[in-house]
């Protein structure tokens, strides 16, 4: 990549007409050294180490996120397994909160498909 970005700047920049009106025998010797160096520090295989080793870390925290949204999951399904299923309409009082109403609804959508999400009710 480093010497595709090179060839780009060169051919952008008309670099080989100021190098062909300015350079001196040894400046090319100069240029040649540097290039040289430059190589020997093997600067892609390092650019390319580091972009595999971004890509492996992005992989372990995918399935990080993953395995913690099953596990999230299974602790919601096994906390609505120990809840009382309420099988009758007297059983629901004024005494029910909030919670334990969202939670029924929970256990109830878990036996009968089709109970769209509250995010999917329109509103008046």
């Amino acid at each position: 990549m480093h010497q595709y970005n090179a060839l780009k700047m060169f051919k952008f920049n008309n670099t080989a007409a100021f190098v062909h009106d300015v350079f001196e025998k040894e400046d090319h010797a100069y240029v040649c050294q540097l290039a040289c160096n430059m190589d020997s520090h093997h600067l892609e295989i390092q650019q390319k180490a580091t972009l595999v080793a971004h890509k492996d870390k992005q992989v372990i925290e995918r399935q990080e996120k993953t395995m913690q949204r099953i596990q999230q999951k299974n602790e919601e399904e096994a906390r609505l397994a120990g809840i009382n299923r309420i099988t009758d309409v007297q059983e629901v009082t004024a005494t029910l909160t909030a919670i334990k109403l969202k939670d029924q609804l929970q256990i109830f959508r878990g036996f009968v498909k089709g109970v769209p999400l509250k995010s999917h009710l329109r509103q008046k």
